[in-house]
């Protein structure tokens, strides 16, 4: 027959080793913890990342138009050449001839999309209508609009469409642009076929 010291001590070193082991356990990190971590850190990586992303977003606007400007500055340029360089205001020409290349590549592209869309001449501008303007900015001549054609009916308009509705071609209306007061010019008007 055992003794039963022999069997209590033997229980109390196996329940020793376990405790130990599950104490070694418990202080080892969790699967769930570390994957946690790892996904607040990939988390903070796309936080990272999306502001990143957003300000070049914000840039964008104005980074276009500087290509636009270079674009037409540099046409006016070949057609100021053209000309003739002995002109005293060559300056003036170059800033003419990039203005007027500039135009007739709006109306080009206005053209085309009046086709695509099967949009005709109106005279008044409604809910449905497409409308082109310019606009000059009181406060900073340089950031008025050459032009632009947008649809009254779209999400980025909606702020402006009451100050247009019911208005003509060569009619003027003031409008804040990114909190900035323009004088627009109504240059036309199109509705659907």
């Amino acid at each position: 027959m055992r003794n039963t010291t022999d069997i209590n001590d033997a229980d109390k070193a196996r329940s020793l080793k376990l405790l130990e082991e599950t104490a070694t356990e418990l202080k080892k990190p969790n699967m769930t913890e570390q994957r946690l971590q790892r996904v607040e850190q990939e988390l903070q990586m796309c936080r990272y990342a999306i502001g990143n992303v957003l300000k070049v977003l914000n840039d964008m606007p104005a980074i276009k138009a500087q290509i636009d400007q270079l674009d037409y500055r540099t046409l006016g340029i070949i057609g100021a050449i053209k000309g003739g360089m002995d002109q005293p205001r060559f300056e003036e020409m170059v800033e003419a001839a990039a203005k007027k290349s500039r135009e007739t590549s709006f109306w080009e592209l206005s053209n085309q999309d009046d086709k695509d869309k099967k949009l005709v001449v109106a005279s008044v501008v409604s809910d449905e209508s497409h409308i082109i303007f310019t606009s000059e900015c009181t406060d900073d001549p340089d950031q008025g609009v050459f032009r632009s054609k947008i649809e009254v009916a779209s999400e980025e308009f909606k702020e402006y469409k009451d100050a247009f509705l019911g208005k003509q071609v060569d009619d003027k209306v003031e409008v804040k642009i990114a909190g900035k007061v323009h004088i627009a010019t109504i240059l036309g008007v199109r509705n659907k076929e």
